[in-house]
């Protein structure tokens, strides 16, 4: 019998840090900077980094390291084209 993977734990500040770049994705159709992270969420661009990684490490964010604005959390790729076809739905 396999056990269960135990839930992913996140901090107030990590989990502040999935849902700005997930919604800032859907509402404004591109992925924040980092910047755009820190600024939102009051905090350093240092705290973001670090908070950034974690995700990274768990498994929930990924970036193209050099390449601007490729901030985006693997949840949402599988919501957005979810999204997209909801929406063509509706409107056809």
């Amino acid at each position: 019998m396999s056990a269960k993977p135990k839930p992913l734990m996140l901090t107030v500040g990590q989990d502040a840090v999935v849902r700005f770049v997930r919604d800032h994705t859907i509402r404004i159709g591109y992925p924040p900077t980092f910047r755009d992270v820190a600024k939102a969420l009051g905090v350093s661009l240092a705290t973001v980094r670090q908070r950034i990684r974690a995700l990274e490490q768990a498994g929930l964010l990924e970036h193209d390291v050099g390449v601007y604005r490729s901030l985006r959390t693997k949840e949402r790729r599988d919501f957005h084209v979810d999204l997209r076809t909801v929406l063509r739905h509706n409107l056809a």
